[in-house]
């Protein structure tokens, strides 16, 4: 099907022809069928209301004709605007764009309707259309990239990133949601909830592994982003490879961790120190005794096959973590992730951002997307900005998260990490000390209540969060 280039003076390598021109040329045309795209028109033409059958899905650049695309777009125009559809109105359309005798004019309209079998088959036909449009697409896609790929000087990592992502692009441009009605989903939804009444559903989403936080939350729910806020040194990332452990090792549920600050081997340390309960100064600056290694390798035991993921690219983009999860999620089953942390993130190379702020909007409304496309929890650490340090009462609020509203906009759940004992402050409110003592401050809760009151037990020198009713 495809003709290489050869250089016969060249020991019979193939050419490195420029970007802008054709390596590869193929022996017949492009895939279509011009008679299920005419037949498509000509149903939306013949039969009123026939275009709601495929404007959810098809566009006018799924038509190989040019011609048919443009009809197809007034069509959809006069459909946008309650307009009817018929021979008449779609001629005094593309006459009013100036494009009427570029389509063929008024004969090659009248000649549609001549090529519908069966108006009831519209919606076969047009996704034909699309699976058409998919392999030219692929096809393009593959040659250019083939092109590139054997030119000099082109990087390897990010021509590979570059087909991922158009390829991940076709594939979610052109999957539709199916609509249900209450009807069909009302077994779906009811089985749950009586699973639940029944003591067999413990918690609503995945359980973080602390009593009394899951007690208020009912767990981390699929297609929720939620936020966990505070300020640097406060412990968020602690608190994240306490729950890591929680839930691949307690729980037994696949967790991916995405760490744009921390290498995963320093992530592994803190896992070891905290199971271990030897100092993570010790284990960080390798201090360590024979005796604590040893219990450290024999602790070290319960990761052996827990399922824990770690992906530390420091320059992780929203794109590469579409591509990256739909694959974990793919082989392992993922049904929680970490991102450390949002500010972190580098926005992906098409984003049309001005500022920073737009910068971190565009990643949390990516984060949230992600969330809901995938149908798990997104959990992503977050910064908070220095306003909380001016203020007598360092309690953080929603308007202390850095950089952006949009945070706290396309987040369903944002949990703040506080301990007194980070300012120096002995005793709390009550008279009652402050020592190891951390709150969870449920501020945003789309699905359930909030609650400022949630205690863990921060054990600082392991680096490890427990439940308040463990004894130290």
């Amino acid at each position: 099907m495809y003709q290489i280039a050869k250089n016969t003076h060249n020991n019979g390598r193939a050419n490195l022809i420029p970007r802008s021109s054709s390596l590869f040329k193929l022996d017949r045309p492009m895939p279509h069928d011009s008679d299920i795209e005419a037949a498509v028109l000509g149903a939306i033409i013949q039969v009123t209301n026939s275009i709601c059958d495929v404007a959810h899905f098809l566009r006018p650049d799924h038509f190989y004709n040019d011609s048919y695309g443009q009809m197809y777009k007034a069509c959809i125009d006069l459909f946008a605007q309650s307009r009817p559809i018929d021979m008449l109105t779609l001629k005094h359309s593309l006459q009013t764009s100036g494009i009427l005798e570029i389509v063929g004019g008024a004969m090659a309209i009248s000649e549609l309707t001549s090529r519908v079998s069966n108006s009831k088959n519209i919606e076969r036909h047009a996704r034909i259309v699309v699976e058409l449009y998919i392999k030219r697409k692929v096809i393009e896609t593959c040659t250019l990239h083939t092109n590139q790929g054997l030119e000099d000087g082109v990087d390897a990592f990010e021509l590979k990133d570059s087909l991922e992502s158009e390829i991940f692009k076709l594939s979610t441009e052109t999957e539709s949601k199916v609509i249900s009605s209450v009807g069909e989903l009302k077994k779906q939804s009811l089985a749950p909830l009586k699973s639940a009444s029944q003591g067999n559903i413990k918690f609503a989403g995945v359980g973080s592994g602390f009593t009394n936080f899951d007690r208020v939350t009912a767990g981390f729910r699929n297609s929720d982003l939620i936020i966990l806020a505070a300020r640097p040194g406060m412990g968020k990332s602690a608190l994240m490879t306490s729950m890591l452990r929680n839930m691949g090792v307690i729980l037994n549920v696949p967790v991916a961790c995405f760490s744009l600050e921390m290498p995963k081997l320093q992530l592994m340390n803190r896992l070891y120190s905290a199971e271990a309960e030897v100092e993570s100064d010790k284990v960080f600056q390798m201090k360590l005794q024979p005796f604590e290694y040893d219990t450290i390798e024999h602790k070290a035991g319960v990761f052996h096959n827990a399922p824990i993921y770690f992906d530390d690219n420091p320059s992780l983009t929203p794109m590469e973590l579409r591509s990256k999860l739909r694959k974990l999620i793919m082989m392992h089953k993922i049904q929680i992730a970490f991102v450390d942390y949002l500010q972190l993130m580098k926005v992906d190379r098409f984003a049309n951002t001005g500022n920073r702020e737009q910068e971190v909007a565009y990643i949390s409304r990516s984060l949230k997307e992600i969330a809901k496309e995938f149908d798990i929890p997104i959990i992503a650490l977050s910064s908070l900005n220095r306003a909380v340090e001016l203020r007598p009462n360092k309690r953080p609020m929603l308007a202390d998260l850095r950089e952006s509203g949009g945070i706290e906009s396309d987040a369903d759940v944002v949990i703040f990490l506080y301990r007194d004992e980070y300012y120096k402050i002995e005793t709390d409110v009550n008279g009652l000390p402050t020592m190891n003592v951390a709150e969870l401050i449920i501020a945003k809760n789309r699905n359930g209540k909030l609650d400022n009151d949630i205690r863990l037990k921060f054990i600082g020198k392991y680096q490890k969060f427990t439940d308040w009713t463990h004894n130290y």
